[in-house]
C-alpha cells in the first residue's frame, strides 16, 4: 500500500480547514481509490462470497418485485428495466445518506 501523508493545518479556523481539506481531496483521485479499496477489503474480508451477497440480495429483491407487481399490475415488457433501475438508484441514494450520516457520527470527536 502507498504511503499517504496527511498535513494538518492548525492555524486555520475549523470551517476553513475543513473546506480546504475537501478541495484538496477532490484533487487527489489516488487517495480516493486507495481509501475505497481499503474500505472494500475491510468490509468483505471474512466472507466467502464477498460483495456477491449484495448482488444476490438485490437480484432476489428485483425478481420478487417483478413477479409480484408484474402480475398484479399487468405490466408491459419494459417494466423489469424500469424496476431494476429504480431499485438500484434507490438503494444507492439510501446507502449514501445512511453511510454519510454514520461517518459524521463515528468521527464526531
Amino acid at each position: 500500500m502507498r504511503n499517504l501523508s496527511v498535513r494538518v493545518h492548525s492555524s486555520q479556523s475549523g470551517f476553513r480547514a475543513g473546506l480546504d481539506d475537501i478541495v484538496r481531496s477532490f484533487a487527489s483521485p489516488p487517495l480516493w481509490i486507495t481509501l475505497g479499496w481499503y474500505d472494500f477489503t475491510l468490509r468483505y474480508r471474512r466472507t466467502y462470497f464477498g460483495p456477491l451477497w449484495e448482488l444476490l440480495v438485490v437480484g432476489v429483491w428485483i425478481a420478487g418485485l417483478a413477479v409480484l407487481f408484474g402480475q398484479l399490475l399487468g405490466a408491459g415488457e419494459n417494466y423489469l428495466v424500469y424496476l431494476s433501475v429504480g431499485v438500484i438508484l434507490w438503494s444507492y441514494i439510501s446507502s449514501i445518506l445512511t453511510t454519510g450520516a454514520a461517518v459524521f457520527v463515528s468521527n464526531a470527536r
